[in-house]
């Protein structure tokens, strides 16, 4: 399988991948990723996939030091253009004892006939630095290959090139 990351916007080229890294951070308790299950979401989960991906928003938002129109965000949220959005994607779900903490999307690339595009990967700030959103970039890869992609592109932000590197993802902006 082939991966790269890209910052929305960026050129995007393959890159071959790296063996992706299973290490569980120190402080995470063994039992907490065993209880970890992913699911595919369905039309009952869109109000919590809207919710972790509206607190993403306001959360990079935030980060970036920038204002954020609150009514706007919560009516494209809850109007068509979010779910145009999410039309053709495959919603992946990370539960934790039946909670949702966690939500990952993928479809095929554009233009691409061996890729598909990763173009989600959201963790519940509470649940974040355990482990969960590798779990969950591991779950996303393998359903990309059950699908038959030989490749993955993860479009992503700037705050998740990171996470991306650590994982075995290539940036290939540069190039």
């Amino acid at each position: 399988m082939h991966v790269l990351f890209s910052v929305c916007g960026a050129d995007m080229t393959m890159s071959p991948v790296a063996k992706s890294r299973s290490r569980v951070p120190s402080r995470v308790h063994p039992d907490l990723l065993a209880d970890l299950h992913f699911t595919s979401a369905t039309i009952d989960d869109l109000a919590e996939v809207r919710h972790l991906v509206g607190a993403a928003m306001r959360r990079e938002a935030c980060a970036a030091d920038t204002n954020i129109d609150t009514d706007r965000l919560e009516a494209y949220l809850a109007g068509p253009r979010f779910m145009d959005d999410l039309r053709g994607r495959a919603i992946v779900l990370g539960r934790l004892n039946g909670t949702v903490v966690a939500v990952g999307a993928w479809c095929p690339a554009p233009d691409e006939t061996d890729a598909a595009l990763m173009s989600l990967v959201l963790v519940h700030e509470m649940f974040r630095g355990l482990g969960i959103a590798r779990a969950l970039i591991i779950e996303l890869e393998r359903r990309v290959r059950a699908a038959g992609f030989a490749q993955v592109i993860a479009q992503t932000s700037p705050a998740s090139e990171g996470l991306l590197t650590r994982h075995g993802f290539i940036d290939r902006r540069a190039d």
